[in-house]
């Protein structure tokens, strides 16, 4: 179908319109909480070091070595420098036998072992001159552990044998790199490093660089977002998120796949990271997110409490591991991967049942727009709809008129609060200080302006059928940066381009079926109540 470009505003009362207030669950919705083991993390909760082993058999948790199929704690690390480090980084090994721990600082790193080598079980490992901040720690096998150092404008990646740990088996010079713009391969021979302007292979054993992804369409610039890297366990392939979306190269450079804003951006204060399953069939996306390689769309969500950020990790072809829980009583888990139920909705979607979203089905877009404050409301309207449809442009999802499926947008402008905007302590833009707002001595005098309050909703609707299949709400006050001098007009234009900006992340439902017998898309994970 061809997307309307000129929406029709119908008529409408001078008055802002109450918006539309959503259900508390919508019926799009396939939950899925399979979990099959899962174990106690203690009383530090949200606060608990974790670490997974390559291969996620063994998990660290602050310092205690354990089986993760059992939770029995098999060993521990004794007590050291990390204890009074928060940001100190830990790893360990694939047979869970060593555990590795550096400061953040770059100067200590020191390894633990179960049994005794070379007549230690500690060994202080030697670290690249110059460095100034440890930025990743990872196990490439067994027998190898990788460290990554700031130094300057660079960094200086380290590799260890674990067996003559004494020092340094090779050191080398990369673009800075960290948990979320480098990886190893299964295999510990190469080391992927996302920078500003490249995506390198590196090889670990030589020391050199092995291979240059080639530039996505946007130019080389678009690796300076890259949130996640993951080679494939054949060492074919190599995929990195970017704030263009999910894509893979072939070993040798050449880009293979693009699948653009499939994915959501990384949590601002998450490890980010990338996984592959085994088989091939999709990745792991910043820990919360399964890319399904087949429907080309997130299928999966793992939903964490936001006082957790721990890592997740693939087990094998069916296991992801998780943490989870209340920030008092956390937990590791291992789920099952939903490949049944996936697999229904793939066949569903190849064999275009009948749908109220989906990749083969248009939709049609109706607004009721309330009078704005200082803008026309065709003109917002206009703005809204192109934003709109340009988001789910990207989603695969096409906009024609007169479709059974209709999504309903509600938005209305009101007067707010008085805000007081300061300029703080002289620098940056002015602060937005609400009524009551305590105030600084170092805060000079501002201007009070009456802000806009911005309510958007959008509602999935199906001609002749009462459910409600899908809603949301965005709400959107004084923005914190303001644009251009201390006006009204200024408050309400900024903020409703923060309205604009949000509309164009909005994740919408990638398929969700008539029949109630097939899964519908994302299945959701609640891992706040492991």
């Amino acid at each position: 179908g061809t997307t309307n470009t000129t929406p029709t505003v119908p008529t409408q009362p001078t008055v802002p319109i109450k918006p539309t207030a959503p259900a508390a669950a919508a019926v799009v919705e396939t939950r899925w909480q399979a979990v099959e083991s899962k174990f106690q993390v203690g009383h530090s909760g949200k606060d608990a070091k974790i670490a997974i082993a390559p291969g996620g058999k063994f998990v660290a948790i602050d310092r205690g070595i354990h089986d993760t199929a059992s939770g029995d704690e098999l060993w521990a690390a004794p007590a050291g420098f990390g204890g009074g480090d928060k940001n100190a980084l830990q790893a360990v090994n694939s047979d869970g036998t060593c555990f590795a721990e550096g400061d953040e600082s770059g100067q200590k790193l020191t390894i633990y072992f179960k049994e005794k080598v070379a007549g230690e079980t500690k060994f202080d490992l030697p670290t690249p001159n110059g460095a100034s901040k440890l930025t990743m720690l990872q196990f490439s096998e067994t027998k190898r552990l990788v460290a990554a150092f700031t130094s300057g404008a660079s960094a200086r990646v380290a590799a260890y044998d674990i067996e003559k740990p004494k020092k340094a088996s090779k050191e080398f010079t990369t673009e800075i790199c960290n948990s979320r713009s480098g990886a190893i391969s299964d295999d510990g021979k190469f080391l992927a490093v996302a920078s500003a302007q490249s995506l390198k292979v590196y090889d670990l054993v030589k020391g050199v660089s092995a291979a240059t992804m080639a530039a996505p369409a946007n130019g080389p610039q678009a690796f300076q977002s890259c949130s996640g890297v993951a080679f494939s366990p054949d060492n074919e392939e190599l995929a990195a998120v970017l704030a263009t979306g999910l894509l893979v190269w072939s070993n040798r450079g050449k880009l293979l796949e693009e699948w653009g804003d499939s994915v959501s951006a990384a949590h601002l204060f998450s490890r980010g990271g990338l996984a592959g399953l085994p088989d091939k069939s999709g990745w792991l996306v910043h820990g919360h997110q399964l890319f399904d390689r087949a429907t080309k769309m997130v299928a999966w969500e793992l939903h964490s409490a936001p006082h957790y950020n721990h890592p997740v990790v693939v087990l094998d072809a069916d296991h992801v591991i998780v943490s989870g829980g209340s920030p008092n009583n956390g937990q590791v888990a291992a789920i099952k991967i939903p490949r049944d139920e996936l697999a229904k909705a793939t066949k569903a979607i190849a064999d275009k049942v009948d749908c109220v979203i989906g990749p083969y089905s248009p939709i049609s877009i109706v607004y009721e727009v309330g009078e704005p404050r200082f803008a026309s409301r065709q003109d917002v309207t206009n703005q809204l709809h192109t934003t709109l449809t340009g988001r789910l442009t990207k989603l695969g999802i096409s906009v024609a008129e007169n479709q059974p499926v209709i999504l309903k947008v509600v938005y209305t402008e009101v007067a707010g609060q008085t805000i007081e905007y300061t300029e703080g302590r002289g620098f940056g833009p002015p602060i937005p200080r609400p009524p009551g707002f305590p105030r600084s001595p170092f805060d000079k005098p501002g201007t009070k302006v009456v802000e806009t309050k911005h309510v958007y909703s959008i509602v999935l609707e199906r001609k002749g059928d009462a459910r409600l299949w899908w809603a949301a709400n965005i709400t959107q006050e004084a923005p914190d940066n303001l644009k251009g001098d201390t006006t009204e007009v200024n408050v309400r234009n900024t903020s409703f381009e923060a309205v604009k900006l949000r509309i164009g992340g909005f994740v919408l439902p990638r398929f969700i079926p008539v029949d109630p017998a097939i899964p519908s898309l994302p299945l959701k994970s609640d891992l706040g109540g492991l």
